[in-house]
């Protein structure tokens, strides 16, 4: 399942979800962030060693959505409800939400 980014907004008001942002530190860096979101790397992303709910909702982002979509269907095979941000960061482009 995949949510339009613009949804953002809405999404880090609502209690109980959380935005879950997979890219690498650098990306943070090199590409800004949107606050209010949780950086996990993906290449460190395990829900065992991760702190995760399972009685929230997350969404997922990285880049343009690749990666976040590999994410959520490992999060949904152990159970959580996750759902990839379609376009990720590159949908924020000119957006003020983000450093």
């Amino acid at each position: 399942m995949e949510v339009n980014i613009n949804e953002v907004k809405n999404l880090l008001k609502e209690e109980n979800v959380e935005i879950l942002d997979v890219r690498e530190p650098q990306e943070l860096v090199d590409d800004g962030y949107i606050e209010g979101t949780h950086h996990i790397p993906m290449s460190e992303f395990d829900v065992e060693t991760v702190p995760l709910d399972k009685s929230k909702k997350y969404y997922v982002m990285c880049l343009a959505g690749g990666r976040s979509a590999r994410v959520v269907e490992y999060m949904e095979k152990c159970g959580f409800d996750a759902t990839n941000l379609e376009g990720g960061i590159k949908a924020y482009t000119g957006e003020k939400l983000y450093k």
